[in-house]
């Protein structure tokens, strides 16, 4: 039994895609903070906590910070066209510091909360916690939340005898989040095809790993090119157009995907979210009438 509002997804078909709008509406919040030069107060604070406790309920921890994130993305690029960005540096440098505690946090309430639910907490709260922090490597390694350096020896080693090069088709997993596609999730792969012992979680194949499974050693060359190309390419539009919208969704695209590339594949790209965030901010430009740039006041 998961407590999770995943679980509640899943399971019986509901739904949580209001949660995206309580973040479309945080991130366009804290733009008219930041365009109006108004100080965050109590109001954007209480805001920002409820937005960060609503979508955690849904169980995905890096989604949650991945959201936090975003928000300080949003906070420095728009000190960077300041030019002020040396001095909020070492906030910001507190502030990512205080989100991975709390990450690691989350993920320990989730874990024992959901023992607690299911009646599998036979000792004291306290022997119990302890004795989770203890296995905080078992969790983070065993079942397949981080890197697996066992991974990608294995596919270099038996993926295009056993399973065959896939010519591209992992690239388009990220469809799945939109369109009832069926592309198998290449991490589900590995473990139903290598690892059927670990009965828990996904095992990430990394992008390299992605790279490789599609055209070999040549599509890791090209891939990581290519890839460093779109991502500067990505860069150049924020210095050019300097507006809210670049900013976010460049942002979505560098704490969701790019930042957890050593450990995810191409299931992970954030597609979802970013066309979610694109179709906000089209509303927002074709029928609410807001300037989007960060240096027009509202």
């Amino acid at each position: 039994k998961n407590i999770s509002l995943r679980d509640y997804e899943f399971q019986t078909g509901g739904t949580t895609i209001a949660y995206h709008f309580i973040v479309s509406g945080v991130y366009f919040i804290e733009f008219l903070y930041l365009r109006n030069n108004k100080k965050f107060d109590f109001k954007f604070y209480f805001l920002l906590f409820a937005t960060v406790i609503a979508v955690g309920s849904v169980g995905r921890i890096y989604y949650t910070l991945g959201v936090g994130a975003c928000i300080i993305v949003l906070k420095y690029f728009y000190s960077y066209q300041k030019g002020d960005e040396k001095n909020v540096n070492k906030k910001l440098f507190f502030i990512g510091t205080l989100i991975m505690i709390f990450g690691i946090a989350f993920f320990l309430f989730r874990i024992i909360t959901n023992f607690a639910v299911n009646g599998m907490i036979h000792e004291s709260t306290g022997s119990f916690i302890k004795g989770q922090i203890e296995k905080i490597m078992y969790y983070a390694f065993d079942c397949g939340y981080t890197v697996n350096m066992a991974i990608f020896p294995k596919i270099v080693d038996a993926w295009n005898n056993e399973i065959g090069y896939l010519f591209g088709e992992s690239f388009f997993t990220s469809l799945n989040s939109l369109f009832n596609t069926h592309l198998a999730v290449v991490s589900n792969v590995v473990r139903v095809t290598w690892f059927t012992g670990i009965n828990d979680g996904n095992l990430p194949v990394t992008i390299i790993g992605d790279f490789f499974i599609n055209f070999g050693v040549f599509g890791i060359i090209i891939g990581m090119l290519v890839f460093g190309i779109l991502t500067k390419t990505f860069y150049n539009i924020i210095e050019i157009k300097k507006s809210y919208w670049s900013i976010l969704l460049y942002g979505i695209f560098i704490m969701h995907f790019v930042a957890i590339v050593a450990k995810c594949d191409f299931s992970n790209f954030p597609l979802f979210s970013l066309v979610f965030q694109s179709g906000m901010i089209f509303i927002l430009k074709a029928f609410g009438q807001i300037k989007l740039s960060m240096g027009d006041k509202a």
